[in-house]
């Protein structure tokens, strides 16, 4: 056999089984078609949303219902791997873990409001950070050296996701913070005393209490005080992403 053709049959292999790979993978598969007419999600309107995706479909009952098993009354495990698409198309495995944003009493009264932490397996320096509610999942996911990755839900009814790599035009909005931001990061170094107190290695959970107005809980879908999950899932999107930076 020609190496020709020896590269030919190894690259059809690997093809086929990262096919196969997709095709029974529990959580997620591929969407290519229809998206001009397909019904999306408000916010895929907004300039800021990048022109290069991937689309997958989420089975959100099954994913729930892994998710959910390290956060039961008796959990059997503390953690469970699961698989999350990337931004170029393919699905890497992360070793999740729970890591709520409410505090306790909150949580109990909204269960299905979760968020969790995950390690790569298949890429060792990813970090994931997932955000679930009964409305869909939202996701970011830390990578060394490359762009981080986002998704959010495509589709209308929120069973198709769109994964993108993080990218920022700057000065192609509307709106630009015009503040030169190495200025004020050498000004900042120059004001930090000589000999800064050295950090005591504790980890510090911060707590925080949050409120919004009409505008901002008329944009997910609240409309009065019965739907207050609603805002709180919007809350939780947020607050797991920004707890991933901090």
């Amino acid at each position: 056999m020609t190496k020709f053709y020896k590269a030919l049959l190894t690259c059809l292999i690997v093809f086929g089984f990262g096919s196969s790979l997709m095709a029974q993978d529990k959580f997620w598969s591929t969407h290519d078609l229809g998206i001009p007419l397909m019904n999306t999600e408000k916010a895929v309107a907004r300039t800021s949303f990048p022109k290069e995706f991937k689309l997958f479909e989420l089975n959100l009952g099954v994913m729930r219902q892994e998710l959910f098993a390290v956060v039961s009354p008796a959990p059997s495990r503390r953690s469970i791997v699961i698989s999350v698409p990337n931004a170029d198309g393919q699905l890497e495995q992360f070793e999740v873990f729970e890591a709520s944003n409410f505090e306790p009493d909150l949580q109990a009264m909204f269960p299905q409001i979760r968020a969790f932490s995950g390690r790569g397996i298949t890429d060792r320096y990813a970090t994931l950070k997932l955000s679930i509610s009964p409305a869909g999942i939202q996701t970011m996911v830390f990578r060394t050296e490359r762009e981080n990755e986002f998704m959010e839900p495509y589709s209308g009814d929120h069973r198709i996701y769109a994964v993108y790599r993080s990218q920022r035009d700057k000065g192609s909005l509307p709106w630009t913070c015009s503040t030169d931001e190495k200025n004020i990061y050498n000004n900042l170094n120059i004001n930090l005393p000589t000999n800064p107190a050295s950090n005591n290695g504790v980890l510090k959970t911060m707590r925080l209490a949050q409120s919004c107005n009409g505008e901002y809980a008329n944009w997910f879908g609240a409309f009065n005080s019965s739907q207050v999950a609603i805002v709180l899932a919007a809350y939780n999107n947020t607050l797991t992403r920004c707890n991933g930076c901090y």
